[in-house]
């Protein structure tokens, strides 16, 4: 009997978890929607009315907003493909330090909004490894733009290197460590374990109080087990920082 009222009991919770994310989905879908039906209302009615300049910031925000709708579906596909068990990724022989390189550059215009300083810190001897550089330039600008999102004063460290296994005996074993450490807010210690959890979306924190659904997280477990990896979260709690880390295999 106490079996049969725990399994109840754990059924509902996961409704309640499924209902609650669902909701969330449809106010993300439903806030762009409602920004680009606004702003093309706009335009239709009083075209004649707007200079130049005004008909093009309305067609920016446009654009913006429906990137951001578009990253939304994307990672909800990318979720929908990992929970089946058919997320696939395509690995060759590849530079990791060129893509951590690239990605910082492409994204640090948005650290130097909020005056954050970026250090980049590579091993030089970062070997070549096999990896899709398409999905881990993915896991690299979410967990980039996580940390400058959370992040008001201070800096932000980006970190590669690789270690080799002593123990196993087989050549190229061992693995590439990247790391991502903020100065921002941090992250109480029982929600750590959340942060890459589909349902668990909705804290404070680095897990999601400025907005957005945390899906980027679950993506990036996601690809980067997909490689044989590993990916995960440490804080010494509110207001200490996060350092966000994954491991590639050598071999």
């Amino acid at each position: 009997m106490a079996v049969v009222f725990h399994d109840v009991t754990a059924r509902k919770q996961l409704e309640r978890l499924r209902d609650e994310f669902t909701a969330m989905m449809v106010h993300e879908l439903r806030t762009p929607l409602t920004t680009i039906s606004y702003s093309t209302d706009m335009m239709l009615s009083d075209i004649g009315k707007m200079t130049s300049e005004q008909v093009g910031e309305s067609i920016k925000i446009v654009q913006s907003t429906a990137s951001h709708m578009l990253e939304l579906v994307n990672e909800l596909l990318d979720v929908a493909k990992i929970e089946a068990g058919k997320f696939q990724i395509v690995k060759k022989e590849d530079n990791l330090a060129s893509l951590v390189s690239d990605t910082v550059a492409m994204i640090k215009p948005m650290a130097d909004q909020k005056h954050l300083q970026i250090v980049l810190s590579v091993a030089p001897d970062l070997p070549t490894i096999s990896f899709d550089r398409r999905r881990i330039g993915q896991v690299l600008n979410n967990l980039l733009s996580n940390a400058i999102k959370y992040t008001e004063t201070g800096q932000i460290e980006i970190l590669a290197h690789s270690t080799h296994s002593t123990g196993s005996g087989q050549a190229g074993s061992g693995q590439v460590v990247v790391s991502v450490k903020d100065s921002g807010e941090g992250i109480p210690a029982e929600d750590l374990p959340k942060l890459f959890s589909k349902f668990e979306q909705l804290g404070k924190g680095e897990t999601g109080e400025k907005g957005g659904t945390g899906l980027g997280l679950v993506v990036a477990k996601g690809i980067v087990e997909a490689h044989g990896g590993k990916i995960r979260a440490e804080s010494e709690g509110p207001g200490k920082g996060t350092t966000f880390s994954f491991t590639l295999p050598l071999n």
